[in-house]
């Protein structure tokens, strides 16, 4: 595992490009030879866990390494997403920064409900039950 910019620059061999993108597929072309077995080092494919990714958000956004003080927005003042994130983003978000830095990365949640359809479903394009936001701004106002 790679903790820092610099160790990526010292095991590749030369300085990053002033441009450098951490991102794929842009890191991919960071490759180098293993010192026991020869063989070439790389960025895993996998992914650990897309939660994990999203908990990781408020100093990911940053490129936070370890290295530098925690960013001055963390931790954010309030986060806000729909009741569906409760158990998946906010719990990450709290779970993952909690580990790492001791304490929540949000001071304040505000979470929303659902629109739901006649039959108490929740509206969704994928479900078919969603309406046209548009013809409810025309009729109704915002």
């Amino acid at each position: 595992m790679i903790g820092s910019y610099e160790e990526l620059a010292q095991r590749w061999g030369k300085a990053l490009a002033p441009n450098f993108d951490p991102h794929k597929p842009y890191i991919d072309t960071y490759t180098w030879t293993c010192q026991e077995c020869a063989g070439t080092m790389r960025r895993v494919p996998e992914v650990i866990d897309a939660w994990f990714d999203s908990g990781s958000m408020p100093t990911a956004q940053h490129h936070y390494m370890g290295q530098q003080d925690e960013p001055e927005d963390f931790p954010a003042d309030f986060i806000c997403e729909a009741i569906d994130q409760t158990r998946g983003w906010f719990y990450t978000l709290l779970a993952v920064n909690t580990l790492v830095f001791g304490g929540t990365p949000y001071r304040n949640v505000v979470c929303l409900g659902h629109i739901v359809d006649g039959d108490g479903q929740k509206m969704s394009k994928s479900r078919g039950n969603a309406i046209d936001p548009w013809h409810i701004f025309e009729s109704f106002g915002a």
